[in-house]
């Protein structure tokens, strides 16, 4: 995960105090080594920069500068990073919400896994039940799913979660 998105990550947590748990969990995770932060180093990553410059029109420095309110910065720093992954020989799939960041990373021809994608799969396994899935999806979306939001998480209704024949292994 680029350095920008572990501070988007951060931000909105300060902002939404329903999502403090789980940055919490985030760092905890962070801590124990399930994912890394990557420095978005423009300076000196030639692989970055080539990568970045295949996505946008935009200097590389620009993205990484957060004096700048750039559109999509997370975004394209998170396809950008996975480019330079993948083109170091890393089989690669993304977990990704944002909508615009879907439609970039399938451009690019990588795997896509978003947030009810892992938590269907949950539910599949026989992990969680339908409350307690829909219960997590409710913390994650302001309204409690009822509308969509900035996350690029679909209403619950529109997702395979509220078909309750899945949870049943």
């Amino acid at each position: 995960m680029p350095q920008e998105v572990a501070d988007e990550v951060k931000a909105k947590s300060s902002e939404v105090t329903e999502l403090s748990p789980a940055y919490r969990r985030f760092i905890g995770l962070r801590n124990a080594g399930k994912f890394e932060v990557l420095a978005s180093d423009v300076m000196n990553d030639d692989a970055l920069v080539g990568a970045i410059k295949s996505l946008t029109s935009d200097p590389p420095s620009r993205l990484v500068d957060p004096r700048l309110r750039q559109k999509n910065r997370g975004e394209i720093l998170v396809v950008a990073h996975a480019i330079k992954l993948r083109e170091a020989g890393n089989d690669i799939r993304l977990l990704v919400d944002d909508r615009d960041a879907r439609q970039l990373a399938k451009d690019h021809k990588f795997k896509v896994v978003t947030t009810p994608g892992v938590l269907e799969l949950a539910a599949r396994l026989g992990l969680a039940d339908y409350e307690h899935i829909r219960g997590i999806y409710r913390k994650m979306v302001p309204g409690g799913g009822r509308r969509p939001t900035d996350h690029g998480l679909p209403r619950w209704e529109q997702t395979p979660l509220a078909d309750k024949s899945i949870y049943e292994a």
